[in-house]
Formats: structure tokens, sequence, C-alpha cells
């Protein structure tokens, strides 16, 4: 199986793309036909391909612009030993909502389950990368179809970290390069392993409210003694004051019109929020924590000169 993003005598990246497959009949590759997009812009077709058992998906990231993602069932025309009546049936186009550039980018696909990535949000724009997930009802097959379940970022999403540059996929574990991620360095780069089937012990439980910008707070790592775990704050404003608010107790109260607000067994700071609105913060899971122990967190933020109040996201943290 090769994807042949720009054909012969192509000189755009982007330009009229197909896949081309061969089938093994003993030692021998024959060719046994050729992909091509039934899309009305055919541009970077086969960009990405990945191959399982009977399944083929073709990336497709210049598909008028945002890119796409096509399966094909293969159908041997009832002699396997002969490629002459081969053929690859469409099952399905899907394209990212809201529309991303490079929708595409790379593709995976073990069993029914695929995954597709996107690492810009225009060609000149870069987000921090995302990942779809698809399965596939009723198992391999012609006519069974997929539907996206999931989409996927890095937990401390951040512009241009290019989650999803490279991907692979098998069984539940996916594994993805993000590869202008900058944690460690400029240029460093991270790699990222997710288990699709596992329950998530971060939960996102909502009820933020923003007077000034929209500050979100993230969270990651295994709840396990001695095991790295983090918390990240996003997009506060500069300059502001924030306090980390942590309990072991929910409490809703009407703190700038219903927002979830922990009971304040700790409350750490305030902190003065640094130009790039960004606190990360490291630890190793304690050890002896009582089985079944929800932890609540949430940042309240103060505005500087106004004086009026912003609260991330809570989150609720679920010990195993």
């Amino acid at each position: 199986l090769v994807g042949r993003a720009a054909d012969a005598g192509e000189v755009d990246p982007l330009g009229a793309g197909r896949v081309h497959t061969w089938l093994r009949v003993g030692n021998a590759w024959l060719p046994n036909g050729t992909v091509e997009p039934t899309s009305d812009d055919p541009s970077a077709f086969g960009y990405s391909v990945a191959l399982d058992d009977g399944t083929l998906l073709v990336g497709h990231r210049g598909d008028f612009l945002f890119g796409s993602a096509s399966f094909y069932d293969f159908d041997d025309g009832g002699t396997p030993a002969d490629p002459a009546d081969d053929a690859w049936t469409p099952n399905g186009t899907f394209t990212e909502s809201p529309l991303w550039a490079d929708f595409g980018h790379q593709v995976a696909l073990d069993g029914d389950r695929a995954l597709v990535s996107t690492v810009t949000l225009s060609y000149y724009l870069e987000l921090g990368g995302r990942v779809a997930v698809f399965e596939r009802n009723g198992g391999a097959g012609s006519g069974n179809t997929w539907q996206q379940t999931a989409t996927l970022a890095a937990e401390d999403d951040t512009l241009g970290d290019r989650f999803g540059w490279s991907l692979d996929l098998a069984g539940p574990l996916m594994v993805t390069g993000a590869k202008g991620d900058k944690d460690q360095a400029a240029g460093s780069g991270a790699v990222w392993f997710v288990d699709l089937d596992a329950d998530d012990p971060w939960v996102d439980e909502g009820f933020g409210t923003s007077t000034h910008t929209t500050p979100k707070l993230v969270g990651w790592g295994p709840l396990t003694d001695g095991h790295d775990v983090a918390v990240k704050l996003l997009d506060a404003l500069p300059g502001s004051l924030g306090w980390l608010v942590i309990g072991v107790t929910p409490l809703f109260a009407p703190f700038e019109g219903g927002t979830m607000v922990p009971t304040p067994q700790i409350l750490g700071g305030p902190l003065v929020m640094p130009a790039n609105g960004q606190v990360l913060i490291e630890s190793l899971w304690p050890r002896d924590v009582p089985p079944g122990l929800t932890i609540w967190a949430q940042w309240w933020i103060e505005h500087p000169s106004l004086g009026d109040w912003s609260a991330t996201n809570g989150m609720s943290i679920h010990a195993p």
C-alpha cells in the first residue's frame, strides 16, 4: 500500500493524489488497483494511509483546504488469487467540525477503531493539534459504517504543539507525537500514550465563569503511588492574581453565577499570573491516599484593577 499525495508530473505538494495497492500471491507482489478520491478536490489524497485486513483508511489533507479521511472495504471479486477483479468500495468520508485544515495529516487503523489527526487551524496558523477517534458499527465487512466517537487533545493543549504529528494504534493503546511541544525546551517535542479504553480519573466538571478571560484548568497523570501528576492553568489574564483552591468535598455555590466551588480545605496563592497566562504545577501522587477519594480543584482569578473575578472549570480527581 503506497499513498501518492502528489501524482506524477505534480510539483505542488498539495497536488492531485491517489493510492496504489498490491496483493501478495505466493512470494510475489502483484499490482491490484489504484484508489482515487471521490471528492471534487483531489489535493493531497493519499498523504497518509493505513491498512488493516480488508479495510483501507486514506488521509486527504488537502480536501478543499480543510482535509478529510475516507474508509474503503476490499472486495476480492470471489477470486482471491486473481487481482484483476479486485475492488475497493468507499465506506464513508469524514471531515472534522469545526473545520480544521490538515485533517488527515496522519491516520491509524486497528480492527474496528481508527484515528485521524490534524495539526493546523489553517495552513498559516497552528493549533495544539487534535486526534479524532472513529469506531465501526458491527465489525469488519462491507456495509458496516464508521462513526466518530471522540476528539482528543493534549491535556496542556498549547498553540504550536502539533499533537498528532505522528500517530499509531495497537488495540486500545494510542501513541502520538507532539513535535512542537516546548515543555522541556524549545523544539524538544513529546510523545503521548493514551489508553482509549481506560476511565480517565481527571474529569472536567465545567462550571467555569469569566469576566475578563476564559481560563482553563487541565490535569493528567496516573493516580498511583509515586507517579508524576500535574495540573496546568491556561489562558489566565497576565498580571492578575490567582488562587488554586482544592477540597475533598464539592460545594455548588452561587459564586459569579453558579460556578462549582470546592470547599476550600487548601487555598494556594495568591500567585501573579505570568505573561503567557499559564501555571504548571507538578508533583508525585502522594502515597496512602484512601481508595475512592475524590479531590476537587479550581482556580479563582481576580482582575488586577477591576476587582472582578473569573474561575476556571472545576476538575474532579478520582483516586482508584
